[in-house]
């Protein structure tokens, strides 16, 4: 089945909007999302239209690129899905949510749960974050595909699958667990961190740089003399993702302490 369908670039997004008004990809990871915010930012130069990126509930790492000629009001953008399915075109971003329950209560696994659906024939890009929610779990995805899983989508695993549509309650927020790391190091250069969050040395640490293993705020950065400041984001091949906090200070031996929260 694939799942294909909409545009993979988005120059071919934005053709699609002026024929229909708007237009709305298919999920983006967040490297993909910084590729596609530089290519729409050119479009822009030359047209004039409106975007914006969701993932359907706040703190979404996958994301779908919006465009409309108007100007995109947050309520448009992600409307309530509706309950009853009369409708599979709720909202402007195609983003549905379906909640899945194992038959017997057990959690559902969420590589398990991304195997099942993929092993349905679907694309990576047609499925967004997969998070716990209540006593399940729930899953974005793009409409056009809800009654294809709500028919096939039956098992996790070996578990038995309870699939239904629902919509997150408004405030919700994905919640991301992260754990509190205390580094050492002689500056803020991204050699150093490296060095120090992989227990390498620099020179391996500037090696591994040089290799484009390194990304800050999702952005390959092969300068290992670049600072990182507060508040950016590490991203190292292999090891995870790593935030920079501002909560730093000097140590009698003159090297800098500082705090970085690592997304388990």
């Amino acid at each position: 089945m694939g799942g294909g369908g909409s545009p993979r670039k988005a120059g071919d997004l934005w053709n699609l909007c002026l024929h229909r008004g708007f237009s709305a990809g298919d999920f983006l990871t967040p490297e993909e999302r910084v590729d596609w915010e530089a290519d729409l930012e050119k479009l822009r130069k030359e047209h004039r239209f409106f975007y914006t990126f969701t993932g359907g509930v706040a703190g979404a790492e996958r994301t779908v690129a919006v465009l409309s000629e108007e100007d995109l009001p947050e309520e448009d953008v992600v409307d309530r899905f509706p309950e009853d399915g009369e409708s599979l075109n709720g909202n402007k971003s195609g983003i549905a949510f379906l909640f899945l329950r194992s038959g017997s209560g057990a959690p559902l696994d969420h590589r398990a749960v991304l195997g099942s659906i993929l092993g349905l024939g679907l694309e990576r890009r047609a499925v967004g974050d997969i998070f716990p929610y209540q006593n399940g779990t729930g899953v974005a995805v793009k409409d056009r595909l809800v009654p294809f899983l709500l028919q096939n989508l039956q098992k996790v695993g070996r578990e038995r699958a309870e699939v239904s549509v629902f919509f997150p309650e408004k405030n919700f927020t994905i919640e991301k667990k992260t754990e509190s790391l205390s580094v050492l190091v002689a500056s803020l250069r991204l050699d150093c961190l490296c060095a120090s969050i992989l227990h390498i040395s620099r020179e391996e640490a500037g090696a591994y740089i040089a290799e484009g293993y390194a990304q800050i705020d999702h952005r390959v950065c092969k300068r290992p003399d670049r600072k990182v400041t507060a508040g950016e984001l590490l991203s190292l091949r292999g090891k995870g993702r790593f935030l920079l906090t501002d909560r730093q200070h000097s140590t009698k031996s003159g090297r800098l302490a500082v705090e970085v929260l690592h997304y388990v």
